[in-house]
């Protein structure tokens, strides 16, 4: 292989990688553009699909978003909320759960 082939390559492979560089901070440019309001309402939605999996009655729930800092309100189970908790740290855009659950006991009070 010549000198100029092995520039050719070179050349090729940087312009490349330059394009590939652009796309993704192009991308990640326009999730980041996406309203604060538009990215809360999305992950609202993905806790309360979540939610009806991890405790027994998820309408009692409520679920408040702020910039990945979630309020949960309500009455659940006691056996149910570190479970529910625990979970709701794990899903994406979630940065902290902030806990304003009662209780119920065994006896439903």
């Amino acid at each position: 292989m010549n000198a100029l082939t092995r520039i050719s390559i070179l050349t090729s492979a940087f312009a490349f990688g330059a394009a590939a560089s652009w796309w993704i901070g192009s991308a990640r440019m326009r999730r980041h553009a996406l309203p604060a309001s538009y990215r809360d309402t999305k992950l609202r939605q993905r806790i309360r699909e979540r939610i009806g999996d991890l405790v027994s009655n998820p309408e009692a729930i409520e679920v408040e978003v702020d910039g990945g800092l979630v309020r949960v309100s309500g009455e659940v189970p006691a056996e149910q909320i570190d479970g529910l908790l625990s979970r709701l740290t794990g899903v994406p855009g979630v940065h902290k759960v902030h806990n304003a659950l009662t209780a119920l006991e065994d006896d439903g009070r």
